[in-house]
């Protein structure tokens, strides 16, 4: 939920609170046919529908994508939409890393992702050849990774966005 809070936080984040409804944007579910907000995502943590931060991510930005798609390029809608969304995975980012840090401090670090080897060990502060688990680098592989897990779950993922005219969410 903290993350969640986070986004519902957010200074565009009105724009996402309720769902989109046709009187607000015409013909919006002939256009998005898996409409996603803040309160469904809320409540589906809530309910256990949503149990990991994967999938979290993958709603939130189900939510984001759904709004570009709709949205025209010169919309402001738009633009929220892709500002946001860069914040709220700047946030998960960041809840991911904490929550690797604490886990391979606990119960040491498999180093077969970071370097391609088998083991498992402490993490050494002295060993030169780590990968800092906050750099934008490892961040970006741990990315790749939930994308490649994901994809054939949900094919939305690797779609290009429909542009169209109409304003809203």
């Amino acid at each position: 939920m903290l993350v969640w809070r986070a986004a519902a936080n957010h200074r565009y984040a009105n724009v996402f609170l309720q769902p989109v409804t046709d009187d607000i944007a015409p013909g919006y579910r002939s256009i998005v046919h898996r409409p996603m907000d803040l309160a469904a995502i809320k409540k589906n943590i809530e309910t256990s529908l949503i149990r990991t931060t994967a999938e979290f991510q993958r709603d939130i930005m189900l939510m984001f994508q759904n709004a570009v798609m709709y949205n025209s390029l010169d919309h402001d809608v738009y633009h929220m939409a892709l500002e946001m969304q860069r914040d709220v995975l700047e946030q998960i980012q960041q809840f991911l890393a904490t929550q690797l840090i604490m886990e391979t401090a606990e119960s040491g670090i498999s180093a077969k992702s970071l370097r391609g080897r088998e083991s498992t060990r402490k993490q050494d502060s002295t060993d030169k050849d780590t990968v800092s688990m906050s750099s934008p680098a490892f961040l970006l592989s741990l990315f790749i990774i939930w994308v490649e897990d994901n994809v054939e779950e949900d094919p939305f993922l690797l779609r290009q966005p429909y542009r169209h005219g109409l304003h809203t969410a």
